[in-house]
């Protein structure tokens, strides 16, 4: 909602792998020194079993013993396969084993078998020694030769074999509880008999046989944690296609790039990026009698000692100090006492206390209920801190360049145009807007969150780039976007529309845009501030305002409105925090912040995008859209997110007015040419300021050059009582169209503090006093009485209807009729008070910027259609903007 319009308102060379093998397509395939053609097709490899099929349908198989077609393997004999297959992993340079690898690095390391292997292999167990271990072998072969469940018997169904199935019927891990190995892979390399198999796993478990007294094994058992070898190494084909996938997160394969994995659990960034420029952690080089598992030794006297040394320096030290003076806190200068507070485990907080010469903060560092107390007693009564004053050529930041590419103000055509010339990472973006963010956000205010996962995505985007997987170097894929913080994202990301009583709250599932986002190969960045709740808590707070994100500012003119409720997302794209944004719409929410921060807003029409994961007002008016730098921009990411979501009934609907090959095929220069424009003068004009009637009047004429066709002077029936939520019924609809869509989000949550509206509202009523150093719910000062209002209605009763068949009818008689019987394209506005128009029908409207006013304030020219007329919207929009190409960098003038 917006204020001022509505007051309720993821390369090795090809190669075929054989499932769950480090050696794929490599088995040797020449004479062997007994003159013998090994062939795989004759003599497989051991181990290797076959799948359910007619020929082996009536044996009887007793999983004791390996299948007919494989060789037995026994003690004493498993190190004749040593290095006679080349390791797929070092072929891809992801494998971790070196030297220890039991495949052959490269064919100077291939070696044949002994000329007698298939007489070695079929010696039986003679010694006591092999019958003492023959009971687990067979145990272990058991669960070697059945490697992965049967997909029948895990859904549920009759598996029409049997016993007889080679796939599991029960939980491997059942089989043995004495082990932490790898459950489900369907090959097992065969080692030397001194060295562990596999990847730390094997058949015989050397690591829990004359371990170590001081050794502890965190591996036992795990097998609630360990996931398959081939846990999502491939894309769900059910997912890819429809968004949407009966398993969930149970499913064994990958539900976009971001899940994709390489066989072993580790992403392919892990596995990929020896090349990049990522710093990772080098893996530990184990001794050769040493399992790869995950063992921990107990600390050394050497660490002990120290251990010891620092508990007697804090006990003697600080500690005793404190005690002996009976001292609440400990005061210093600056952060120097951090190291005594920190080897103690002791808390701390530091309050601003003054500036140097140089305009340089320090502050005071004190030593939880006590310190709380104390540090905000001392910030009331010296009230030092004050905002950046962006001095030095803060105000006019210098670009920022990469290989001679300046990534400010950069557009999604240009950061796609570094990235295939190499000028630039998605690594190196995200680095770059985090740093503005953490540069300026203290200030600004415009994101609340960062996404811990972001370098991991961006990693990732790099490394399908220099593979050059499909999908890379077009549209939004490695690039950065924030999203406003009632969008759902299923990460470590919150999602809780500004306010402390979501804070924690874990949601069952991405929302549908950003699934689409993520398909997109989109780096989710954060969560942007906004008006809390929407600006569906109270009337009394400051549009850009949220508990959690505090007071969103211009950054054009730091005094002026943002406006809302997608505040954070407009003021996150012109600061340059990021480059693109999304945002939601009930009643003027996205065009509003877009026309006072200067920057591109689309609120498409309802039901284009899916509302599925957002946090809700109303289903007949909500929207999500793209807030942009610009036209184009904005036009990539709408084609990004719109679509069918089988979680938003209304998609399949809207559906019908997607165009075949998308929207940015209508980015011409010439999009004005023969576009019928009407312009409603009254009461719109007189919402603007002197600057911005002006600028409208000259933007009239380039609309004419352009070859629009402007038909000037039209009204629209009724438009007073339109604006007027009250006497329209648009607000008491929306009451209760809240109470009832916010109550079935939160009773979708998979935890959450609140369940109801009513939950919300006591929570804020417990918490009325929170307060903290940084931000504070301000419910005394600001209430919650659009809460209060919405909480006392009882569903969609007479009234409610009634108010609802009213709108229908407003809408019809006025803006409907208007545009068909003048046959408009577009009907153009200044500024967004013509957003209610727009949102009680459902209608979609581009605001682009227009200009400045006298103090630098920013101000927008809206364009307005009937449902599904967003080709023409775009198409005038950035003829617009191609014409007058306006937009500026902000100023943070104070």
């Amino acid at each position: 909602m917006s204020y001022p319009d509505s007051p309720v308102s993821f390369m090795a060379s090809q190669a075929s792998y054989q499932s769950g093998s480090d050696a794929i397509d490599v088995w040797p395939q020449f004479v062997m020194n007994n003159n013998e053609q090994f062939e795989q097709q004759q003599h497989q490899p051991p181990y290797k079993r076959p799948r359910n099929s007619e020929d082996n349908s009536n044996q009887s198989m007793s999983f004791r013993v390996p299948p007919t077609n494989s060789l037995p393997v026994h003690k004493g004999t498993t190190n004749i396969f040593f290095k006679t297959r080349v390791c797929a992993k070092f072929k891809t340079g992801t494998c971790r084993n070196g030297e220890n690898c039991n495949f052959a690095h490269g064919m100077q390391d291939l070696r044949q078998p002994p000329p007698n292997w298939k007489e070695l292999a079929s010696v039986g167990v003679s010694s006591e020694e092999d019958r003492s271990t023959a009971t687990n072998r067979e145990d272990d072969l058991r669960i070697i030769h059945k490697m992965k469940l049967c997909k029948k018997f895990y859904n549920g169904e009759e598996c029409p074999y049997g016993d007889r199935c080679n796939f599991l019927h029960e939980d491997p891990a059942n089989f043995r509880e004495d082990t932490g190995r790898f459950r489900e892979s369907s090959a097992i390399s065969i080692g030397t008999t001194d060295h562990l198999m596999g990847q730390g796993c094997g058949v015989f478990n050397a690591a829990e046989v004359n371990k170590p007294a001081n050794t502890v094994v965190l591996d036992a058992p795990r097998s609630n944690l360990i996931k398959p070898v081939y846990w999502k190494t491939k894309l769900c084909t059910k997912w890819e296609m429809t968004d949407q996938c009966p398993f969930g997160e149970k499913c064994h394969f990958a539900h976009g790039l971001a899940e994709l994995q390489v066989p072993g659990g580790r992403t392919e960034v892990e596995a990929g990026n020896a090349g990049s420029a990522v710093t990772k952690a080098p893996t530990p080089v184990l001794p050769n009698n040493m399992s790869p598992s995950m063992t921990v030794n107990v600390p050394s006297l050497v660490e002990e000692k120290a251990l010891s040394n620092l508990t007697k320096l804090t006990s003697d030290g600080f500690q005793k100090l404190m005690s002996d003076n009976k001292l609440d806190a400990l005061v210093t200068p600056s952060a120097s006492v951090a190291p005594v507070l920190a080897n103690g485990g002791f808390p701390g907080i530091n309050v601003p206390s003054g500036y140097d010469d140089m305009g340089v903060p320090f502050g005071s560092k004190g030593t939880e209920p006590q310190l709380i107390q104390i540090a905000s007693g001392f910030e009331q009564a010296a009230k030092i801190r004050k905002p950046p004053t962006f001095n030095a050529g803060k105000t006019s930041r210098e670009p920022i360049s990469c290989h001679a590419f300046s990534i400010r103000e950069a557009s999604i055509s240009d950061l796609q145009l570094a990235f295939k010339q190499k000028k630039l990472t998605s690594r190196q973006l995200v680095e770059f807007y985090v740093g503005e963010i953490h540069g300026f956000n203290s200030v600004l205010k415009g994101v609340i969150e960062i996404n811990p996962d972001a370098l991991y995505q961006a990693d990732r985007a790099d490394y399908e780039r220099r593979v050059r997987a499909p999908g890379a170097l077009v549209g939004l894929h490695g690039i950065p976007i924030l999203l406003k913080d009632n969008i759902a994202t299923k990460d470590k990301l919150n999602t809780t529309a500004g306010s402390f009583a979501l804070l924690g709250s874990v949601v069952p599932r991405d929302a549908g845009v950003v699934a689409k986002l993520r398909k997109s190969g989109a780096i989710i960045l954060g969560k942007a501030s906004l008006s809390e709740w929407a600006f569906f808590r109270s009337l009394n707070a400051p549009n850009g305002f949220s508990a959690r994100g505090g007071q969103g500012k211009n950054p054009y003119v730091l005094s002026a409105d943002p406006c809302g409720s997608s505040s954070g997302s407009a003021i996150s794209v012109a600061a340059n925090f990021v480059a693109v944004s999304l945002g939601t719409e009930t009643d003027g929410s996205i065009l509003c912040p877009s026309n006072a921060n200067s920057v591109v807003g689309i609120k498409p029409t309802v039901g284009l995008t899916s509302r599925a994961g957002v946090i809700p007002i109303s289903p007949r008016q909500d929207t999500v859209g793209p807030i942009c730098g610009t036209v184009s921009d904005a036009v990539i990411v709408l084609d990004a997110i719109v679509g069918v979501d089988y979680n938003d009934a209304a998609t399949g609907e809207a559906s019908k007015y997607i165009p075949y090959g998308g929207y940015k095929q209508f980015l011409k220069p010439n999009g004005l040419k023969g576009k019928r424009l009407g312009i409603v003068r009254n009461p719109f004009w007189g919402f603007a300021s002197k600057s911005e009637s002006q600028a409208f009047e000259y933007h009239l004429q380039t609309l004419r050059q352009g070859g629009s066709v402007i038909v000037d002077h039209l009204e629209i029936a009724n438009i007073n009582a339109i604006l007027n939520s009250t006497g329209s019924g648009e607000a008491l609809a929306l009451l209760a169209e809240f109470k009832i869509s916010l109550n079935t989000y939160l009773k979708d949550l998979v935890a959450s503090p609140v369940r109801t509206l009513a939950d919300v509202i006591s929570f804020n009523q417990k918490f009325a006093d929170l307060v903290s150093i940084w931000e504070q719910e301000k419910i005394n000062e600001f209430g919650q009485d659009i809460f209060l209002l919405a909480q006392a209605t009882n569903g969609i009763g007479k009234i409610e209807k009634a108010a609802l068949i009213n709108l229908e009818k407003l809408t019809r008689d006025g803006f409907q009729k208007l545009m068909r019987y003048n046959k408009l394209d577009a009907l153009v506005t200044p500024g967004a008070g013509f957003a209610t128009v727009l949102a009680i029908g459902g209608f979609p409207g581009i605001n682009v910027p227009a200009g400045y006013d006298d103090k630098g304030v920013p101000f927008g020219i809206n364009f307005g259609g009937l449902k599904g007329t967003e080709p023409k919207l775009i198409q005038i929009a950035f003829g617009f903007e191609q014409a007058t190409k306006i937009r500026k960098p902000p100023t943070f003038k104070a």
